[in-house]
């Protein structure tokens, strides 16, 4: 038997005694095809193309949205722009692709390639069998790979863990996020086992040091993160206080230092050192044994100075400054003298100390102007002396010319 299939514009001749186009052969029992939506295509047994564009080639194949491809046994696409390839494979999310047998593509965007294969997660991907992809943006790479948190990057699951091979060396810096490689890694734990034995040595050579030592018992009083404390009882309080020294205490809650045994800076900004030293009120210093900033803003600089007012400063070995805005070198009973100096601005507005240099200087023009003063005054005299004399002459005369009458 001979059959001819019209085909606009052609005809195809079957062989002899077969129904159909030469090689292309379909031999079923079941109902036919169905293409019913707008240029679309079903070929096989029950295929069904339902919607503008779709496709459908295989028994049972359902392209059911426009512009889908269903491509094998029982292969559904049901939404549009879907493509589903492979025996019971299913695109349903829009857009979706499903490649294998029994893969799905679940969400918008997802991408199951692999027999059973699942894409679960919006814009997912699951590649190999039996992969997972259940989170949004996820990615399950190889066979039984499972992906379940989103946008993550699994190759394999709890069970199964896979190495990443023949990667190119990533970049190490602050703002990379390349993957580096095992060599690169180990070059880095190289790095870190020298510095590690360096640290032992040095902690061995410290350990062994002739003149650093630790020997004590006493307890560490300070706990704080942003503090430091070294040396027994020594106590620093907080915010970013510290004290250096046997029982030395740095107990403001901002800044304080405290250096020397004993020392003690108990406010804001405030600094002692020297053993016993103490710094008591804003940003006092004392530097010292025994010196104190007693104060606000006040400097006590040598041994047993001692600051009383604001803003003054002590100098020297037991100086003592009691009035504010000073400066004092010495005590009522131990005077300094000041050397060095450069010579001050001499004017009706200056505040700068001068020179003795300068008031001598002075003193020879005072007594260079009282020299020329006395010789002035011994003119004077002199010239009054004559004229009284000139003026006795003229009275004796006029005496006798009135005789004379």
């Amino acid at each position: 038997m001979t059959e001819h299939v019209e085909v606009p514009g052609d005809a195809f001749t079957a062989a002899p005694l077969q129904a159909g186009i030469t090689y292309f052969r379909a031999n079923s029992t079941a109902a036919d095809a169905s293409a019913t939506g707008p240029n679309s295509v079903a070929a096989a047994p029950r295929a069904v193309a339902d919607s503008q564009g779709a496709l459908a080639l295989g028994l049972d194949a359902h392209a059911a949205a426009p512009d889908t491809i269903a491509l094998g046994y029982g292969a559904s696409a049901s939404s549009s722009g879907t493509v589903a390839i492979g025996a019971s494979a299913r695109a349903v999310g829009g857009n979706s692709l499903a490649f294998g047998y029994r893969a799905e593509s679940i969400d918008f965007g997802g991408v199951a390639a692999g027999a059973r294969s699942v894409a679960h997660g919006r814009e997912s991907v699951a590649l190999g069998a039996a992969a997972v992809a259940s989170a949004e943006g996820s990615v399950a790479l190889g066979s039984q790979s499972r992906a379940e948190a989103d946008y993550v990057v699994s190759l394999g699951d709890a069970a199964l863990q896979r190495a990443i091979v023949h990667v190119a060396p990533g970049a190490r810096s602050a703002s990379s996020t390349e993957v580096v490689t095992g060599s690169q890694l180990h070059a880095t734990r190289v790095q870190v086992a020298a510095l590690s034995a360096d640290a032992d040595a040095v902690k061995a050579a410290a350990a062994s040091a002739a003149y650093f030592q630790v020997g004590s018992e006493a307890a560490n009083a300070s706990s704080g993160a942003t503090m430091v404390s070294m040396g027994p009882a020594a106590r620093a309080a907080a915010g970013a206080d510290i004290a250096v020294g046997a029982g030395a205490v740095a107990s403001a809650s901002h800044n304080a230092l405290a250096l020397g045994p004993g020392a003690l800076a108990a406010a804001y900004y405030t600094v002692a050192v020297g053993a016993r030293a103490q710094a008591g009120l804003t940003a006092g210093v004392a530097l010292g044994l025994s010196a104190q900033a007693g104060t606000t803003r006040t400097v006590a600089l040598g041994a047993h100075t001692l600051v009383r007012s604001a803003r003054s400063v002590a100098l020297g070995e037991s100086s003592t400054a009691d009035h504010a805005d000073a400066v004092s070198a010495g005590s009522a009973q131990r005077q300094r003298i000041v050397t060095s100096a450069r010579a001050g601005v001499i004017s009706a507005t200056s505040t700068e100390a001068v020179t003795g240099a300068q008031l001598h200087a002075i003193n020879q023009q005072l007594q260079s102007l009282a020299g020329t003063l006395a010789q002035r005054v011994d003119t004077l005299r002199g010239s009054l002396a004559a004229s009284r004399q000139r003026r006795e002459a003229l009275f004796r005369r006029l005496v006798a010319l009135e005789a004379a009458r």
